[in-house]
């Protein structure tokens, strides 16, 4: 259908209210240029419509101007600066639309129940995004909120049980408050901070309020940093959280709304900066059964009981339970340093080499090096720091040295009489005239001794006998070899060269001897 730009020789400027309400059987409008307002319901319920062209001449969309059509997408153009709300609430079929550049705020319900839905850019310019704009767009996969909007109110995204996280701006939007910023149930992120934590959110400096139900049934949410910059805390701010475990409030705090931290069943501690703020009723802590208050020393108005909760004094900074261990590792191969910390609050690990040559730093206590290199021997230091404070740990150092050689050869266990000298032959084959080629002699310091086969290619099969002089006591054996480790020592033939060994943890300087060699060839 097409609406004349002209009737009876005057112009049309504006389509009224309920013009062509629950029209069911209307699949098409294309509006002439010239019109400035699309009244309010003017197509509620036109299931059928599908299409919408609208010109550039519109500057205002009137309430539930479009709710429960059949849209599937609509382009809204630079011209419009008012959109009513509900205009396209319950608009089940769109998957897509394109809001114009002079659209400066989106109010309430306008795009409530858009099912199919699937992601929204909203541009720059737009300043306020009101309380349920997209309420129940189940299928909203990606939301991009400009650094141009300063007030976002009453849970704009609850139960878009799809959206995984919302990116703001690099440019961070300034909020002036925090009224149902956030939306409830099935989220893995809430909002796209800047560390990128799932289930974590920090707020804006800049909020100074945290508003009625600001994160209402957010059952993802693990953690929450209010600023110094927040006064209030708004009734219901965390009501049923059920997977928060702890809040970290800042200094300006000075009342706290009733049921704030209602139903945060997983909550164990809410954490103070500043002094005991005021509560607005008595079930503030309802239902958040093993939550503690902590605050800070010097902070005033606390007891040794806090909206009903236990109190504690907050260690600030961290504690370290285990320091890291002083290592020796061969170049090439794989190490790991790692410290053990106490903290109530999430901690994080700078790692660094001779003081000033940052390696790592990440939410992870261990320092993993891989194919370890000459230059990473040294002093290795890890700062450990939580949102209030820093702990270092004392200097530890990794010994990096050179690879040693290593390879296995048959290990001949002899046995004969304490004292006596056992010879040990070799041959190839078992012929029956075998070629027995001296080995090595044993000296047994006790019943029994190792004589090593350092043959360097090994051939496929070998056959061993021991043997001695004289009538012994205890008549020669051996065991069929095994392969044992075995380390290649060089230097001039006739040297006394001694082998030490160190274990992998324990001070650098700790070398025990493990034998003494002289070298006969």
């Amino acid at each position: 259908m097409v609406i004349p730009s002209t009737i009876t020789g005057l112009p049309v400027t504006s389509l009224g209210d309920y013009a062509f309400w629950n029209c069911t059987s209307l699949t098409g409008v294309t509006l002439p240029n010239g019109i400035t307002n699309v009244g309010e319901e003017a197509f509620e319920g036109c299931t059928g419509l599908t299409s919408v062209t609208i010109p550039n001449s519109v500057t205002k969309i009137g309430d539930s101007a479009f709710e429960s059509s059949g849209l599937s997408s609509i382009t809204i153009p630079n011209g419009v600066t008012s959109i009513g709300e509900s205009a396209f609430s319950g608009c089940t079929n769109l998957t897509s639309f394109t809001i114009g550049n002079g659209v400066t705020s989106i109010p309430a319900w306008a795009f409530a129940s858009c099912t199919s839905l699937t992601n929204i850019t909203i541009p720059n310019g737009v300043t306020s995004i009101a309380a349920w704009a997209f309420q129940y767009c189940t299928s909203l996969s990606n939301v991009t909120i400009p650094s141009s909007v300063t007030s976002i109110e009453g849970m704009p995204f609850y139960a878009c049980t799809s959206l995984p996280a919302i990116t703001v701006s690099t440019n961070n939007p300034v909020y002036s408050s925090l009224d149902g910023i956030l939306f409830n149930k099935s989220q893995t992120t809430l909002i796209q901070c800047p560390d990128g934590k799932a289930g974590n959110y920090a707020i804006p400096s800049s909020v100074t309020s945290i508003g009625y139900e600001a994160f209402y049934v957010c059952e993802r949410l693990t953690s929450v940093t209010i600023p110094n910059s927040v006064t209030t805390i708004g009734a219901q701010a965390l009501y049923w959280c059920t997977s928060l475990t702890n809040v970290t409030i800042g200094t300006s705090v000075t009342s706290i709304g009733d049921l704030a931290f209602c139903g945060c069943s997983s909550l164990t501690g809410v954490y103070f900066r500043g002094n005991a703020p005021s509560l607005a009723g008595a079930y503030v802590f309802e239902s958040a059964n093993s939550v503690t208050v902590y605050y800070l020393p010097g902070t005033t108005g606390w007891g040794t009981t806090f909206g009903g909760r236990p109190t504690a004094r907050w260690i600030q900074v961290p504690t370290v339970l285990i320091p890291p261990q002083t290592q020796t590792a061969e170049a090439g191969s794989p190490v790991g340093l790692w410290v053990r910390a106490s903290s109530p609050l999430p901690l994080f690990y700078l790692w660094y080499l001779n003081g000033t040559n940052l390696t790592s730093c990440s939410t992870n206590c261990e320092l993993e090096l891989t194919d370890l290199q000459f230059s990473q021997s040294g002093a290795y230091t890890v700062v450990i720091s939580n949102a209030l404070g820093t702990v270092t740990s004392a200097p530890v150092m990794l010994q990096v040295i050179a690879a040693v050689e290593r390879r296995p050869v048959p290990g001949v266990k002899v046995t004969g009489q304490t004292g006596s000298l056992l010879n040990v032959d070799y041959a190839n084959s078992l012929s029956p005239t075998p070629n027995w080629t001296p080995l090595g002699s044993v000296s047994l310091t006790s019943a029994s001794g190792y004589c090593f086969d350092l043959t360097l290619p090994l051939p496929p099969q070998r056959f061993y006998r021991a043997w001695q002089t004289g009538t012994p006591g205890v008549a020669p054996s051996l065991s069929p070899p095994a392969m044992v480790p075995a380390i290649t020592l060089t230097g001039g033939i006739g040297n006394s060269v001694r082998l030490d060994y160190i274990k992998r943890f324990g001070p650098t300087d700790a070398w025990v001897t493990l034998a003494t060699v002289t070298l006969t060839n």
